[in-house]
């Protein structure tokens, strides 16, 4: 019995480094990426670093997702709250083509900046570097003030997942 219980704690804590090392290299590749650099659907350069000083929920998404596009509701409907002071920032990263993502945007706008990267099928581009290492769309990561990784999760953010992100900022 007393060496199930060992065996039963050495995995768990296994599971707990294992947590703490990925936590630390996707800190780290963050840190050492430098700064993020992309178009706007105006082709004008943006950079995460206007929205410094404040925190910062980074969508990853493409126009032929599905989820992706089942979830953009809800990241319009919580960006349309957080316009006050503290507020959190949607900035919407497609990885797509600039006139597919127009031409979706024309029929079904959102209220926050949304930036294109364009990559290869398949490839996870900028997204890597907030931990997202197998390209899976939807992929949000939420950002604090200075810009430090607070969550991150692949796949469909609800109402609910979204509420419970903004109250870790407070934490």
């Amino acid at each position: 019995m007393k060496t199930r219980h060992t065996i039963y704690v050495s995995r768990r804590w296994l599971r707990a480094c294992a947590a703490l090392l990925v936590s630390l290299t996707t800190l780290a590749a963050v840190a050492a990426a430098g700064e993020l650099r992309l178009p706007d659907l105006d082709g004008k350069t943006r950079s995460l670093s206007q929205w410094r000083g404040q925190p910062v929920l980074i969508n990853y998404w493409a126009t032929w997702c599905g989820p992706c596009i089942k979830e953009m509701p809800e990241l319009d409907a919580f960006a349309g709250t957080q316009s006050r002071a503290g507020g959190v920032q949607v900035v919407g990263i497609a990885l797509d083509e600039a006139s597919s993502v127009k031409a979706y945007l024309a029929r079904k706008p959102v209220r926050y900046p949304v930036l294109v990267e364009a990559v290869e099928y398949g490839d996870s581009g900028s997204s890597a570097r907030y931990g997202n290492a197998h390209g899976v769309l939807p992929y949000s990561v939420l950002l604090d003030a200075q810009g430090r990784v607070v969550r991150s999760k692949a796949g469909p953010l609800t109402a609910a997942e979204l509420a419970a992100w903004q109250g870790a900022l407070h934490r």
